[in-house]
């Protein structure tokens, strides 16, 4: 007996657009190094940025982060 597939009222453009704008909880220090639930270590990110920002600098926080991104501007300009 076949089953019969869920109906949805949205076009795939639409899901797709709903995904990327979708809040998503990113820990500045993360879980799997022991980051916790409190409010001062998580930040709301949509979908696409939390993706884009874990395979930028995979497990670092914000700080350390920050710290590559200066790094490279001076090898940039040549200090």
């Amino acid at each position: 007996m076949r089953r019969k597939r869920k109906y949805n009222p949205y076009s795939r453009y639409e899901r797709k657009r709903n995904r990327r704008n979708r809040l998503t909880r990113h820990h500045n220090i993360a879980k799997s190094i022991g980051g916790r639930f409190d409010n001062w270590n998580i930040y709301l990110l949509s979908e696409e940025h939390h993706r884009a920002y874990h395979k930028l600098f995979g497990l670092r926080t914000f700080a350390e982060a920050a710290e590559v991104l200066m790094r490279m501007e001076k090898m940039h300009n040549g200090s």
